[in-house]
């Protein structure tokens, strides 16, 4: 493994763990703050339901529209508070809830529902006896909200002890390992860094001095690894470049000799090539930005190539066709074009108006961009081939004429026969 691979390895575990411990801070902070917010309104909830008690049993002795307005306004109060409609913990106090809790706010529902339809009834009721039955019924329903909100106010309250809990192992725990891990991590990457840099400096200074026989060993598949291999391959070199002058004379002998095989090699073909009876050229390619071939241009001929084209060496070499033969076809250039692109030889013939000759063409591809042709005139055989098909058409003219006469001469001696029948002579043909 890399060094890069290792310290991005490192770098990933740290960072995951810094995200899980984020992570737990945030999902505990949510929950204090709901659980308080739970606890909060669970104890104005049960200052309502003393505060309606209370007014309950004043109602009872003085039915006065004074405490009516306050039986009334504090009703309306629990019921914003337990159905969700108090500014002030509508946006947090019904998140986050267990089975439990949201049972108990269901039944601190009903218990107010349950509240408010004895309170019409009271309203309406005259009866002395009837109306304390109501309102005890009243006190019993309310204090049974009380004690539900009590119950959700302890489930919260254990919350919030439950995640202090996890904030202290958090704090004093994790952060801590956390940071002992990123410590622990650099320090091993220094010492491990520091160490074989150590080893790669001393074989270096052993380089230096001369002495290119020893190999540097570091088994390790990274970075430094790779550093210690460029170093014994400098060293190889270093030991190859200082070997000894008879062995850099001999390969300079032998490339010289190579050189000049190489030469000889050359003349021998040039000289092939140039006492050919047929021509020989090599052209450059040239295409347009659409990758069509458009011209092609002179880069070498032999003398049989000027003397089957007319076309003299040092007027056309560095031009391209274009410009030394405008109106040639564009097969020609199309042909070759083909060749270039496709790698494919072809061998094909064809006539130049501009040369105003007949030519066999062989066409292969020499390196990109570059191609060569062998070509030969054919104009005399061709001339030949003509005359020889005329000479073919009027023998068959003449033998299609000779062929009529027979013809003609058996249908005169059948109509000679038939008169010689029709006057009682015997036939004569």
């Amino acid at each position: 493994m890399t060094l890069k691979r290792k310290a991005t390895v490192l770098s990933i575990i740290y960072i995951a763990v810094s995200v899980i411990i984020t992570m737990m801070f945030v999902s505990g902070y949510r929950k204090i703050i709901s659980s308080v917010n739970k606890n909060n309104n669970a104890v104005e909830i049960n200052s309502l339901v003393i505060n309606f008690n209370m007014i309950s049993q004043e109602y009872f002795i003085n039915r006065t529209e004074r405490t009516e307005d306050q039986l009334e306004y504090v009703l309306k109060n629990l019921d914003q508070l337990i159905k969700h409609q108090h500014p002030t913990i509508s946006q947090n106090l019904y998140h986050n809830h267990t089975e439990e809790e949201l049972r108990l706010l269901g039944s601190m529902e009903k218990d107010l529902e349950k509240i408010i339809a004895l309170y019409r009834r009271l309203k309406s009721e005259d009866n002395d006896r009837i109306r304390e039955k109501i309102i005890f019924e009243m006190i019993i329903a309310s204090q049974q909200i009380a004690m539900n909100s009590k119950s959700v106010s302890i489930s919260a309250q254990e919350v919030i002890k439950e995640n202090i809990g996890h904030f202290k192992i958090i704090s004093f725990v994790l952060v801590p390992l956390s940071l002992a891990y990123l410590f622990l991590s650099f320090l091993f990457l220094f010492i491990y860094i520091f160490k074989e840099i150590r080893k790669l400096s001393a074989a270096a200074f052993i380089i230096g001095s001369g002495d290119f026989e020893k190999e540097i060993i570091v088994n390790k598949k990274d970075e430094i690894g790779d550093l210690a291999l460029s170093l014994n391959t400098m060293r190889v070199n270093l030991k190859n470049i200082t070997a000894s002058r008879d062995e850099l004379n001999d390969v300079i002998k032998k490339r010289d000799e190579a050189e000049n095989l190489l030469k000889e090699s050359e003349e021998k073909f040039r000289s092939v090539v140039n006492s050919m009876d047929m021509g020989m050229a090599v052209h450059e390619m040239i295409f347009d930005e659409e990758g069509n071939s458009v011209d092609y241009r002179f880069t070498e001929t032999n003398p049989s190539f000027e003397l089957l084209t007319g076309l003299k060496r040092e007027n056309i070499i560095g031009k391209t066709c274009l410009e030394v033969l405008p109106g040639i076809e564009k097969f020609w250039i199309e042909n070759y074009g083909n060749v270039v692109k496709t790698g494919r030889s072809i061998s094909f013939e064809d006539y130049s108006s501009e040369l105003k000759k007949w030519y066999k063409v062989f066409a292969y591809k020499t390196r990109d961009n570059e191609f060569a042709v062998v070509i030969e005139d054919i104009s005399a055989k061709k001339r030949s081939d003509d005359e020889l098909k005329i000479k073919m058409k009027e023998l068959k003219e003449m033998n299609n004429l000779m062929i009529d006469r027979e013809l003609k001469m058996v249908e005169l001696k059948e109509e000679i026969n038939e008169l010689l029948k029709a006057a009682g002579k015997p036939e004569k043909y």
